[in-house]
């Protein structure tokens, strides 16, 4: 594609550039569309309408793992930040990681 439709666009002015790259993809989405269809789908999980009770609450769980997976992303993110002028220290890793030990106890608590 970058060879017969974009490279050919490189010499002329931007707003035709900027025109054809719209035009690519308005047809690449309703190619999608067309092959996939405009439903949405949702991946069907053993726990989808699974729920835990916390006193008087009544917690969902999807939304629990979802929020604890974020959270985590989130951790990473800022754990593998390394400053240009810092040196990276080795640590050992952790037996079990703050996913399992949530996990761990929501199944507790579920078990309940």
């Amino acid at each position: 594609m970058q060879r017969w439709l974009i490279n050919p666009f490189i010499s002329r002015p931007e707003h035709s550039q900027f025109i054809l790259l719209v035009a690519v993809a308005i047809i690449l989405a309703n190619g999608l569309l067309i092959v996939f269809g405009p439903d949405a789908r949702s991946v069907q999980t053993s726990y989808a309408f699974d729920s835990f009770m916390i006193g008087p609450l009544i917690v969902d769980a999807t939304k629990t793992f979802a929020g604890a997976a974020s959270l985590l992303s989130r951790q990473r993110c800022l754990h593998s930040f390394v400053s240009p002028g810092s040196a990276r220290r080795s640590e050992p890793a952790p037996t079990t990681t703050p996913a399992r030990r949530l996990s761990a106890s929501m199944s507790r608590v579920y078990m309940r």
